[in-house]
């Protein structure tokens, strides 16, 4: 029946296929094609910004020869930079594996609760704990809209800054180096006075409130401070034109880039970091698998003394997500037109969507195209019939959809491989605004995607959540297939707040009232601790539990910038703390600055201690309660609420402390069966030994590898203990939950 379909689709429909290029991302394909508008002399002066994979000695004689410049290198992904009329000649490379550009939107993610989180025991050095933390020795890493540096929470007790070192992404007189933009600013430059008069008025201040979430030092008032108050302080601002609410599209390059810039500034003063963003997007594979992050982890498992805190997201109460899983029957769902060039996309009229899948999903799935009617449902004026979905990988397949003699619009189709996971980009140019457009999938398999609403920073077109708002009665909707609506699972945040390295954490309410800067009380309609409605749920696309946990997020009390404060004080005085310094604010912008500075804690402690024991140590000390849900972890609230001074009590199991420490991650779990270990690239060569018993102590699973990564499968549901042990007999222990 199928290849009929095929068949005859092919009768009616205008199509041409262009050259592939499996190396290249959807973006970078669409750059190509559109080759006329970036070379010459004018895209000769122009840089493109980029990750790669592939053999580093090829890619380095490449930038060598057309003058590139190597940004940052680890192991085989590197971000360079590139004249753009060189493009086509890297993209033809020899040992090239795949060339990635990132320009999806991106949004913030939006007092102190010392309390809550127990930082107050921790900062006091109370109960068990032999001393006082409060992050003296590490770097606080934010990268966001930027930072007030003359707030007097940022200063030390002798008015110097706390500031190590500010990178303004958004000040094109600089050209760092190796970035090639930005300028930057030391500690000794600001105490001179060469920053007061920089303004973060991006976003109501948005990157000075982050940074007192997590590190301010409590100077106006001792009761509104910072978890880490005596951090040093290293800040990235990025663009503000790039997040304010027209345009908020920072590249995600800028944000890799500003990760490297941290550590490296951490690296040169000999500490440890912890680096927080704020920012986040809901396009993606959801699944950690494209170069940027992968470039990320590869920061995080090139040192030990290094974490990275990101945002769950606000989108926990938004239908982002749409999953197709299909059984030999056919489903849809309508989606409408975009105009041209709006605030968030710049892109031409029409509609835009992305559907990510691993192989064996997309085998055997059919997807069709169609330019609906209206009233619908009595036959589309045109579509592109049904085609595999697995079409060849960086090939684009252009369908041309006519009413009669005129052209309704042109469908291009273009499959990018993501890592593991295959990406399905359809883009409709279409000049026909009140035009909706349907799109069916048939066979066997599944695909998701993220989209809408617009107001939301998304560049994928908003669906049409009422399978009958188009005018077909339920019965005639159904002759077209299962209508699928968008649901409020899979929110979370893309790209690395997906990756099981990050910590990713989702928010609950902090205070229940406060006294303003009038000293009136003001009281907020929340319960306390309990999870906010706007906190993004998870999991990834591939199951993995997301958030990792929670933290006070919402009607939270922190810094403010000074030039949003003079405004505040005329229109906004009830959302003014006492002091008139800093104000109420809700967010998981802000709940995970909060881990973020707890996370400064521990290292304050442990500072030779590796991403993956500091979320052993902050997973496996949280609270958990009636408020959090009766089977944890689960996806609205991960493995529970922070608690910062039970995690200060943590002690790693991991290790021998006479011996080198054995680090690892063992992921998804709990799980269905399937288990995957990564250890730190450090230890590539090592040869390691795995055993698993149950809770009888009967050794169900024995076996030894020699790779950084390893994928084991255990069949029967229930309770297991992994030990992994290296040649030097250091050992690691973790509990596995198979169901």
């Amino acid at each position: 029946m199928f290849k009929h379909i095929l068949l005859i689709a092919s009768l009616f429909i205008t199509f041409s296929i262009y050259a592939q290029n499996a190396a290249v991302s959807y973006q970078i394909n669409n750059l190509l094609q559109n080759a006329p508008t970036y070379y010459g002399e004018r895209g000769s002066k122009k840089e493109l910004h980029l990750v790669v994979k592939g053999n580093p000695k090829n890619i380095k004689a490449f930038l060598g020869l057309h003058a590139g410049i190597l940004k940052y290198q680890y192991d085989d992904i590197m971000a360079i930079r590139i004249p753009q009329n060189t493009l086509g000649d890297l993209v033809s490379l020899k040992g090239l594996i795949k060339a990635e550009i990132h320009n999806t939107p991106m949004e913030v993610m939006d007092a102190t609760a010392i309390q809550l989180t127990s930082v107050d025991t921790v900062h006091a050095g109370g109960g068990s704990l032999q001393q006082a933390y409060t992050g003296n020795g590490v770097v606080v890493g934010i990268i966001d809209s930027g930072i007030d540096p003359t707030h007097p929470d940022f200063k030390n007790d002798d008015g110097t800054t706390r500031i190590l070192a500010f990178w303004d992404q958004n000040d094109f007189s600089g050209n760092l180096a190796p970035y090639g933009y930005g300028k930057e600013y030391t500690g000794v430059d600001i105490d001179a006075g060469l920053m007061v008069n920089y303004l973060d008025t991006t976003y109501n201040g948005h990157g000075t409130a982050v940074t007192g979430m997590a590190a301010g030092g409590g100077k106006v008032r001792a009761d509104v401070k910072g978890m880490a108050p005596e951090a040093d302080i290293v800040v990235v601002g990025n663009r503000p034109s790039d997040l304010d609410y027209t345009n908020r599209m920072p590249y995600m390059l800028k944000l890799v880039d500003g990760i490297n810039y941290i550590f490296k500034v951490a690296e040169a003063a000999g500490k440890p970091a912890v680096i927080n963003i704020s920012l986040g997007g809901i396009e993606g594979s959801h699944d950690a698998q494209d170069l940027p992050t992968q470039l990320i982890e590869r920061m995080l498992d090139a040192k030990n003394g290094r974490a990275l805190v990101v945002s769950a997201g606000n989108a926990g109460s938004v239908r982002h997500h749409v999953q197709y899983k299909m059984n030999r029957d056919t489903a849809f769902t309508w989606y409408r037109s975009m105009h041209a060039n709006t605030g968030v996309c710049s892109r031409d009229s029409g509609a835009y969507m992305s559907f990510y899948g691993d192989e064996k999903d997309i085998d055997n799935l059919l997807i069709n195209i169609s330019a609906e009617n209206l009233p619908c449902c009595n036959g589309a004026a045109d579509e592109t019939g049904y085609r595999v979905v697995k079409q060849t990988v960086g090939q684009k397949v252009t369908y041309t959809l006519n009413n009669g003699s005129t052209q309704i619009g042109v469908v291009t189709t273009f499959l990018e491989k993501i890592g593991t996971t295959y990406g399905y980009f359809v883009e409709i140019k279409s000049q026909e605004m009140n035009r909706f457009w349907r799109i069916s999938f048939t066979g066997t398999g599944k695909v998701d995607g993220w989209s809408g609403p617009l107001n939301r920073r998304s560049c994928n077109s908003d669906f049409i959540y009422n399978s009958l708002a188009l005018g077909g009665s339920a019965s005639e909707t159904r002759k077209l297939g299962r209508y699928v609506k968008p649901d409020l699972q899979q929110n979370i945040g893309n790209a690395y707040a997906c990756s099981q390295k990050v910590i990713t954490v989702g928010a609950y309410s902090a205070n229940t009232h406060m006294y303003d800067i009038d000293s009136i009380r003001r009281n907020f309609p929340v319960v306390q601790k309990d999870r906010i409605a706007f906190s993004s749920i998870g999991p990834t696309r591939t199951g993995v539990t997301k958030p990792d946990l929670t933290g006070p997020g919402s009607r939270v009390i922190t810094a403010q910038a000074s030039q949003e404060l003079s405004s505040m004080a005329i229109s906004s005085r009830s959302s003014l703390y006492l002091g008139g310094k800093h104000s109420v604010i809700d967010g998981t912008s802000f709940s995970s600055p909060a881990v973020a500075g707890i996370v400064a804690l521990y290292l304050e402690k442990n500072p030779d201690a590796g991403y993956a024991e500091i979320k052993r140590a902050l997973l496996n000390t949280t609270d958990q309660d009636v408020q959090t849900g009766a089977e944890m972890p689960n996806n609205e609230n991960g493995y529970g609420r922070v608690n910062a001074y039970q995690m200060l009590l943590y002690q790693d199991p991991v290790g021998i402390n006479e011996l080198k420490k054995l680090d690892a991650l063992v992921y998804p779990n709990p799980s269905s069966g399937k288990f995957k270990i990564e250890l730190s690239r450090l230890d590539f060569d090592q040869d390691y030994e795995l055993t698993i018993v149950d809770l009888k102590g009967q050794t169900i699973l024995k076996s030894a590898f020699k790779s950084h990564e390893f994928e084991f499968s255990i069949d029967l549901t229930g309770v297991y203990i992994l030990q992994l042990t290296d040649k030097e007999e250091n050992a690691y222990f973790y509990k596995l939950i198979v169901q």
